[in-house]
């Protein structure tokens, strides 16, 4: 390393497997900014984020990497390559537009074949995990299971769904979007005929059991792959204007699944019959995985061209074991992120956890098991119409008000679940839908609106959904356990009614609503883009 022969710089000669003439360094050294220039370079890997001083052993951070001429070290041909904090690591990768160039973003028409794909492939993902809820009675009565062993059915891949959902963003980092999909649907191929096979006649109570179960935990694996692809994929395939939109689609789209999954089976009397339709579904809807495209060519926005921090190490930042040189998250947005987790997993369980148990809930008032399917399935097509509905407003009129919306509708939604308490009893059908539909409304707008806030704040969009879905699956599962031993018994009036179940429930929502008070929410991804898009058109105008 040598001293330059300007004031406050030097020179640093590399060497690379392919000679470049006159290559070198040119490391600016003032107060704001340090450059590394290089002059016709080959590509150098610089992930490396160091610290460098000069003779005078004054530090300056690295914050950019200019390719210059040699000859003249002329400024007016530098290009921008490389872009890192000084203090924090804010996008979690180095890239950043060209200085002369503006940045080219681009959409493609084929990347709604993708949204489709990943549509369908929820769906019929949501009918496979919960198809014995509204059935429940039914299916005990068919094969001689208890009520208990069909719950676990509903619940067993939640556990399933944390064991595996921590492998999904190396999956996606690994193997891309398209792979991990066709991972996914390929377990959920096994799992619809291993469930079928559960049905044969011949089979004992414990041996059909044994099969079932084993369809839902390996149906369990499948979810995370599906859930954890659809932001990463609004990513890199939608711009600002679709992004939000993009992910409620795929957020929804396995809520909608579960309310087919709770409509149809009802109206199937023979069980085993719907099993097999069922399995047939899965196998017409499976090879759709191939259907879910790679990284364009192109991308739409900035962060759409990043690649997203490793899982550990958007782990570590989260709680505040950052590493030199790797991704920073500020103490607000660690705050941030954990009350998201808290809030996410709490109303997740709420409301998949109903899903399981409304059967239930509802025939000891006198509702049938066709009117409980019915009731499963308003109270999710409910919440996808509004969620539907509220999508393009957050793409185009509250771009920037997003943890507003949760501070306003989260404490209205606590109200709601309280109000069902009250509203599940005899002969009170209207009241028991209005109820449904105002908390499926509320919980599916604020469903996607808590995924984009996870990857606001993380800036990481495989890692955050899968730690926020990994958080609702686990608090489901206890959720699960806990309203199955407070049902109350057969001697009560009436018999094996869930009441105290739903106050279990409306009380631990209506407690979580109270954490919005400390959320601030703030929309950095959004910031960045919206930052590099403008300096992007303004350097367009330039040109021309």
């Amino acid at each position: 390393m040598s001293h330059g022969s300007q004031p406050g710089s030097f020179e640093l000669k590399l060497t690379s497997s392919t000679p470049a003439k006159n290559q070198h360094l040119d490391i600016g050294n003032d107060e704001n900014e340090s450059s590394l220039a290089l002059s016709n370079a080959s590509t150098y890997d610089l992930d490396n984020k160091e610290t460098y001083s000069d003779k005078s052993g004054r530090k300056s951070s690295l914050t950019a990497v200019h390719v210059v001429d040699a000859s003249t070290s002329s400024a007016a041909t530098s290009k921008l390559a490389l872009i890192t904090g000084q203090e924090r690591d804010e996008d979690s990768s180095p890239l950043s537009p060209d200085e002369e160039n503006p940045p080219v973003y681009r959409m493609y028409k084929r990347r709604w074949i993708g949204v489709c794909a990943l549509v369908l492939l929820n769906i019929i993902k949501g009918c496979n995990w919960v198809w014995f809820g509204a059935i429940a009675n039914g299916i005990s009565n068919e094969f001689g299971f208890t009520l208990s062993q069909v719950n676990m059915l509903g619940n067993v891949p939640h556990i399933s769904y944390l064991a595996f959902s921590w492998c999904v963003p190396l999956l996606v980092r690994r193997w891309g979007l398209r792979w991990s999909s066709v991972f996914g649907a390929s377990i959920m191929l096994l799992s619809a005929w291993l469930r079928l096979s559960g049905t044969a006649h011949g089979l004992s109570t414990s041996g059909s059991y044994g099969l079932m179960i084993l369809a839902q935990i390996l149906i369990g694996i499948t979810a995370p792959c599906f859930q954890v692809v659809g932001p990463r994929y609004a990513e890199v395939w939608f711009d600002l204007q679709g992004r939000a939109t993009t992910t409620m689609i795929v957020a929804i789209s396995d809520p909608l699944g579960t309310a087919i999954g709770q409509i149809i089976p009802p109206f199937i009397t023979n069980y085993r019959f719907g099993i097999l339709v069922l399995a047939l579904a899965t196998t017409l809807l499976a090879p759709l995985c191939f259907a879910v495209l790679p990284q364009p060519p192109t991308p739409p926005t900035y962060s759409g061209s990043l690649t997203s921090p490793p899982l550990l190490q958007t782990l570590r930042a989260a709680i505040g074991r950052a590493r030199k040189g790797e991704q920073f998250l500020t103490k607000t947005e660690r705050l941030d992120f954990f009350i998201l987790f808290f809030i996410f997993g709490v109303l997740v369980a709420g409301t998949s956890s109903f899903s399981v148990f409304i059967a239930q809930i509802f025939q000891p008032y006198g509702y049938s098991e066709v009117l409980s399917g019915i009731m499963g399935g308003v109270f999710l097509l409910s919440g996808l119409v509004a969620a539907i509905f509220s999508a393009p407003i957050f793409d185009r009129v509250l771009v920037h008000h997003l943890a507003k919306t949760v501070k306003v509708l989260l404490p209205a939604l606590g109200v709601v679940w309280i109000g069902l308490v009250f509203a599940v009893r005899p002969n009170n059908l209207a009241g028991v839908f209005i109820v449904l539909v105002l908390i499926a409304s509320i919980s599916f707008i604020l469903l996607p609106v808590g995924l984009e806030l996870g990857v606001e704040i993380t800036r990481n969009a495989e890692t955050s959904t899968a730690v926020l879905w990994t958080g609702g699956n686990a608090v489901s599962f206890l959720w699960v356990l806990v309203m199955d031993a407070l049902r109350a018994p057969e001697t009560a009036d009436p018999p094996k009614h869930m009441r105290n179940a739903l106050i279990f429930n409306a009380s631990f929502i209506a407690a979580t609503a109270c954490l919005v008070v400390f959320f601030t929410g703030a929309q950095t991804r959004r910031k960045k883009d919206e930052e590099m898009a403008r300096l992007g058109n303004a350097r367009a105008a330039e040109g021309h």
